[in-house]
């Protein structure tokens, strides 16, 4: 029925072996944070304040779930106007 942003994220790197939280928050948390001008594909990005999280794909774009019944979408990392910071897991 859908998939909310940290959901997507927490399936995404379940797939690849490594276990995150289901909060953007605490994922946020588990690696080491980067600057956005560092973002490269496979990191976290976050955006208001925590709330959100997607994966990039490269420094321009990234792949999120806006909420539970919205298609999961690629969409541009600086089309979101609120940037909160990114994390590199692993």
């Amino acid at each position: 029925s859908g998939i909310d942003c940290s959901g997507l994220t927490m399936m995404a790197w379940a797939a690849a072996g490594v276990q995150l939280p289901h909060l953007a928050s605490a994922q946020y948390q588990l690696g080491t944070q980067l600057s956005r001008s560092e973002v490269r594909a496979g990191d976290l990005v976050f955006f208001y304040g925590l709330d959100h999280v997607g994966i990039a794909i490269n420094n321009a774009q990234m792949i999120d779930s806006s909420t539970f019944g919205i298609p999961v979408g690629v969409h541009t990392i600086d089309s979101y106007p609120s940037y909160y910071g990114a994390t590199r897991l692993g």
